[in-house]
Parts: structure tokens; sequence; C-alpha cells
């Protein structure tokens, strides 16, 4: 699949999805009290629903079915051209 372009400002930045988001939230913290960097483990035991209908992140109108525009794949860095 190539860019996902918004068919209604023709920009290709990508969309979102509002979920619905329920459970509790573990917050890890430093031997002094600061918080620690690793937060991994943070969202884990939170509950997701909803998140069906794609919005434009540039104008947010609805361009379709998030399960037909979603490729599952993580987003990598690439190297410097």
């Amino acid at each position: 699949m190539g860019k996902i372009i918004c068919p209604h400002c023709n920009q290709s930045e990508g969309f979102y999805a509002k979920e619905r988001v329920s459970g509790t939230a573990t917050v890890h913290y430093t031997e002094n009290g600061d918080w620690a960097l690793d937060q991994s483990d943070m969202y884990a035991s939170l509950q997701h629903s909803g998140g069906k209908r794609a919005y434009c992140n540039q104008c947010h109108k609805y361009i379709g079915k998030t399960d037909e525009l979603k490729t599952g794949n993580i987003e990598q860095e690439y190297p410097n051209d």
C-alpha cells in the first residue's frame, strides 16, 4: 500500500482514530522519587475499544475505516538518504 492521501485536503500526514480507554496505569519512580525513564509498561493493562473510524491528521475529516487503512507495522526510523 502506498501513502494514504486525504481526499479532502490532499495531505499525507497520517491519520488518527478515537478510542475509549479504561483501566489502571502503572507509573514507575526511581529511588529518589523521580519519574523513571523506562515507562514502557505504563499502559500495558489498559483496555482499548472503538477506533473504527480514521480521521486526517491535518484537516480532521473522516477518511475511511481504520481497519482498511492501518498496516499493523510499527513506524521505523531510517538513516538519512
